[in-house]
């Protein structure tokens, strides 16, 4: 499995089982990115898909030195309980 940008639309996305996996993003400033909404479909839930969705996304943040607003609950959960993300939370 594996977190793909899709520039087009604004989102990360993760294909499982043939269910696409996404959270939808706005950019704020050239290196910060508001995650604003994760969807993960019921087919799918509860296999950990959301999580790796989400590191997937800060994986590909931190490759391209971006900051992330964490305004969807999902993502700011998820940094909550892995704590080594912090760095990468925008202080605007």
């Amino acid at each position: 499995m594996k977190v793909v940008k899709v520039s087009s639309n604004n989102r990360f996305e993760l294909e499982h089982n043939e269910s696409i996996a996404f959270i939808e993003f706005d950019k704020i400033e050239p290196n910060i990115l508001d995650l604003v909404h994760t969807e993960v479909p019921k087919e799918v839930a509860g296999n950990g898909v959301g999580s790796k969705l989400v590191e997937g996304a800060l994986q590909y943040c931190k490759q391209n030195d971006l900051n992330v607003i964490p305004s969807c609950a999902f993502v700011k959960n998820f940094i909550n309980k892995h704590p080594e993300w912090n760095d990468f939370i925008s202080k605007k």
